[in-house]
Order: structure tokens, then C-alpha cells, then sequence
């Protein structure tokens, strides 16, 4: 079943306690920094369908560039209750015990190398296709200054610090 960008407390209630224990329980999380540029733009250009463009309409529309973005809806959100493109990736990978319940979390940033962990984890043999490839610039760290990299520091230290990232960890899209 398709259920899309579901939390790790919606699988718990979603399977019995012996399904949930016997699954392979795995995500993938992505550089903060580099995901909030990546949304921002994903968005403005329209999303993927009617309710992506709508809430971009309605709430990007009015930011003509990434820094203004950041620097004028960023900051005091609350992102655990935002739109789910800029919702913290703990939001979807946290439960009562932290993330310690999943049994791999794979990276964006080493992609390939993580999909054949899991895909050798779930013995079965296939290759991971490129979809949605990003039309911008590769190393996020350029759409950044000093101050929009520590405000978006500031909304994402959660991620930050359960993943380990720095925003000097390069992007390889």
C-alpha cells in the first residue's frame, strides 16, 4: 500500500506489534540545509500536482528568491505543523523512543550506496532510478549567507543534531 509520507507513529498504529517488530524499518533523510532549497524551489515550480501549486500559491508566491524566504517565513515557525515539505524529518522519523526504533537511516547524500544496503536487507536485486533530478544549481551551500544558514540552523537543530549534519556536508545530487 501506497500510504505516502507517513510517520513512524502512523506505522505503529498502521501494523500489529509482531508486524511492526518483524519489519525491516529504514528511512532516508537529506541535509537540512539542502532539503529546505530544495522544497523552496520543488514548490515555486509547481510541485507535484494541485496541492503542492495551491500551497505554494498561497504561501511562496510572495517570495521573489530563496534568502527573503528564509529570511522573512522562516523564522518561529512552527514546522512540526507546516506544510510537509518543510516539516523537520524527525517529525516523521521520532516516535516515544527517539529513532533508535529504526534499523537504518540511509542518507540522500550517499544515495546509491544506501539503496543497495536496504535493497540487500530486503533481499532483492533491482537498481535505483533517478526521478524528480533537480534542474538547479547542486551545492546548496551557494543559495546561503551567513545569517539565512544559521536561521535555517535555528529551525532545523532538531534534524541537525539527530542526524549529525553540518552545512558544510557537500550535497552529491
Amino acid at each position: 500500500a501506497n500510504i505516502g509520507h507517513a510517520t513512524h507513529r502512523q506505522y505503529r498504529i498502521l501494523f500489529t506489534q509482531d508486524e511492526y517488530r518483524s519489519y525491516f524499518k529504514f528511512t532516508i533523510v537529506r541535509n537540512p540545509w539542502d532539503r529546505l532549497v530544495s522544497a523552496f524551489h520543488y514548490l515555486k515550480g509547481g510541485g507535484n500536482g494541485e496541492a503542492d501549486a495551491r500551497w505554494s500559491n498561497e504561501h511562496l508566491a510572495a517570495f521573489d528568491d530563496f534568502g527573503t524566504f528564509v529570511r522573512e517565513w522562516l523564522p518561529g515557525k512552527k514546522l512540526d505543523s507546516i506544510y510537509w515539505h518543510f516539516m523537520p524529518q524527525t517529525h516523521f522519523t521520532s516516535t516515544e523512543a527517539g529513532i533508535g526504533e529504526l534499523d537504518f537511516v540511509g542518507r540522500f547524500e550517499t544515495l546509491e550506496r544506501d539503496y543497495d544496503t536496504i535493497a540487500e536487507r530486503l533481499g532483492v536485486e533491482t537498481r535505483l532510478p533517478r526521478l524528480n533530478a533537480s534542474k538547479r544549481g547542486s551545492d546548496y551551500r551557494s543559495y546561503y549567507t551567513d545569517d539565512t544558514a544559521s536561521i535555517a540552523s535555528e529551525a532545523y537543530k532538531d534534524d541537525i543534531e539527530a542526524f549529525g549534519y553540518r552545512f558544510d556536508d557537500a550535497a552529491k545530487d
